[in-house]
């Protein structure tokens, strides 16, 4: 089969769009509260986050002023508020039951791949899932950051800033290795979203490098159904879009086979990576509506975001 041959039949040009992106992930992180509440039990709810978690304990963040009550110690006492009238205040501070969710998202040139088998590239599904589960995560209350390129915040701000990093990193097909925090904090979560084609071996060690902090967190692969069927018959050559390399593979359905066996190879490495680091997996395919990723997701984005 000629070069525009299989170009034409096999890939088609990329629509992403980042507002379209954006405006699907809302969409999403609304379905997602909703098909978590209802995949887990009053009881399992206050594990992660979808209640109302304000309440009076050990931590940092200003919560709120009450009376003081007599019998209290003294050093309670709010002496600056308490001035203001006759009442005595005490000041009190919100349990830290938050958590610092870092995410991110493979920006390669590669992630923008679509075929004529997919409905969206695997960037524009990517950032649907990240900016899903960042909106999720903020309207909880949780303190979120992309990881490598802001830090965690809960205000109403971050997820503008995020969707605004996101923008840049995209513009400079941003390839790096996943970032490794410095001292990361237990209470620290990590979702990383790929392909994993090309950064696989530094998966490995991000993850071993993390759970060693007992840090967990979530791996999302997500793949072209070109790239998972490989639906090509006769003479194929293949192109780069990163670096515009070729590779001449002959007559596609005699490597067929063999391909197969090393991308579910992959993808099984790639999903006991994560489970030996204390990580979900979840593997999609673009060729997958939205709404239904949304349902599949589930199981392990709870998990991810529980507190065990």
């Amino acid at each position: 089969m000629s070069r525009s041959a299989i170009l034409e039949t096999f890939t088609i040009q990329s629509d992403f769009y980042l507002p379209l992106s954006i405006a699907k992930a809302l969409d999403l992180s609304a379905s997602l509260e909703r098909l978590l509440a209802k995949n887990q039990t009053v009881s399992s709810l206050s594990s992660y986050g979808l209640h109302n978690r304000k309440r009076a304990g050990l931590g940092e963040r200003f919560w709120q002023y009450r009376a003081y009550e007599i019998g209290e110690d003294a050093n309670k006492i709010d002496w600056r508020r308490s001035a203001r009238g006759d009442q005595l205040y005490v000041k009190e501070k919100e349990f830290e039951s938050l958590r610092d969710y870092y995410i991110w998202i493979d920006c390669a040139a590669s992630m923008k791949f679509l075929s004529t088998l997919g409905q969206d590239d695997k960037l524009t599904r990517s950032i649907n899932f990240g900016v899903a589960i960042a909106d999720l995560l903020l309207r909880s209350g949780d303190r979120v950051g992309l990881l490598g390129s802001s830090a965690p915040s809960s205000s109403r701000a971050t997820l503008e800033k995020i969707v605004h990093q996101l923008e840049e990193n995209i513009s400079n097909n941003f390839t790096s290795a996943v970032p490794l925090l410095i001292k990361p904090s237990k209470r620290s979560k990590i979702i990383i979203i790929s392909d994993f084609l090309n950064n696989s071996v530094n998966l490995k060690d991000t993850l071993k490098y993390y759970a060693d902090f007992e840090i967990s967190g979530l791996v999302v692969m997500i793949n072209d159904p070109c790239e998972v069927e490989f639906p090509f018959s006769g003479e194929t050559q293949f192109f780069s879009i990163e670096n515009n390399q070729e590779y001449y593979a002959g007559d596609a359905e005699l490597v067929a086979e063999q391909y197969h066996k090393v991308f579910e190879k992959h993808k099984l490495q790639i999903k006991e990576t994560a489970i030996e680091n204390r990580f979900q997996y979840y593997h999609h395919v673009t060729n997958q509506s939205v709404d239904a990723a949304g349902h599949d997701i589930v199981e392990s984005l709870s998990f991810c975001l529980a507190d065990i």
